[in-house]
């Protein structure tokens, strides 16, 4: 997702988004974890920026 497409939610929903996110990335690092299991290293640093982004949009709502 995009940096517009961030700025254009609102709080709630930025909250939501970052919760998921957090989830995710969580769930990514746990299998990497784990040497049985494939991760994708590239779709972890894509979760990152995105948390990134969207702690940023909600900072900038403040």
């Amino acid at each position: 997702m995009s940096k517009e497409k961030y700025s254009t939610k609102s709080r709630a929903e930025l909250e939501k988004l970052l919760s998921e996110q957090k989830t995710a990335l969580g769930k990514l690092v746990f299998v990497k974890g784990d040497p049985s299991q494939k991760s994708d290293g590239s779709a972890i640093k894509s979760l990152k920026k995105d948390i990134a982004r969207i702690q940023t949009a909600l900072n900038q709502l403040s």
